[in-house]
């Protein structure tokens, strides 16, 4: 736990096994019980893949749980951005001008698209599908040179290989007379990368005390 210059002010280590959510309770007391503060806003990153697929460290659950005075930044996960457009609390092309804000109650959004970080959601999705085409071509070389493989077996690798690249929204594979292909959902993947680079910031502080265009290490409390 760090204050507005990044300087560690705290630190405790729990058991590998515990997820990151679950820290934070302890540290929201630390910070009323032995500091003593009375207004306090927690800040939680989402550095790690692991921490970012699994909606960051501070939840809506922590969120709701926070005594009075303190308040939180956080990011949100692609679904819940996701959930939003399609509640149209948040408007889809309000990701491509400068920075935006959308108030929805007592929350705010801060909203923006990254160039970079949609181009490199797109290369991960073309090198995965480079994955699957080379596992089958494998697959296509083995049914020629094996004419009595079961093409069904080969077909169902492929499958497997989709499914675990989480391609299968988009991508499927085909059988045709002991040959296999991959078969393209077009507006599947254009639905699919239509938030490519989509960034959502979620606080609860009033716009006089943070606006839109802030640097984070100007709040009180940074949780790494």
């Amino acid at each position: 736990m760090c204050d507005e210059s990044g300087e560690a002010v705290s630190t405790e280590v729990f058991a590998g096994n515990t997820h990151d959510p679950q820290t934070f309770a302890s540290q929201v007391r630390k910070v009323a019980e032995r500091f003593g503060c009375k207004e306090v806003t927690f800040v939680g990153n989402r550095l790690t893949a692991s921490i970012a697929q699994a909606g960051g460290m501070i939840k809506s659950v922590q969120i709701k749980e926070l005594p009075e005075g303190f308040h939180s930044i956080t990011a949100i996960t692609k679904p819940q951005i996701k959930s939003l457009v399609t509640q149209w609390v948040i408007q889809r092309e309000l990701f491509d001008k400068e920075v935006c804000e959308v108030k929805d109650g007592d929350v705010r959004y801060i909203v923006r698209r990254n160039p970079y970080c949609a181009e490199k959601s797109s290369q991960t999705r073309r090198s995965k599908r480079a994955c699957a085409e080379r596992l089958l071509e494998k697959k296509n070389v083995y049914l020629y040179e094996h004419r009595g493989a079961s093409i069904d077996i080969a077909r169902e690798a492929v499958e497997e290989k989709i499914k675990g690249l989480r391609l299968g929204k988009w991508l499927r594979v085909i059988a045709e007379d002991r040959v296999l292909r991959l078969e393209q959902d077009d507006a599947a993947l254009e639905a699919e990368s239509l938030l490519d680079g989509c960034c959502v910031i979620k606080t609860d502080l009033p716009p006089e005390v943070a606006d839109k265009q802030m640097d984070m290490t100007d709040t009180r409390i940074w949780l790494k």
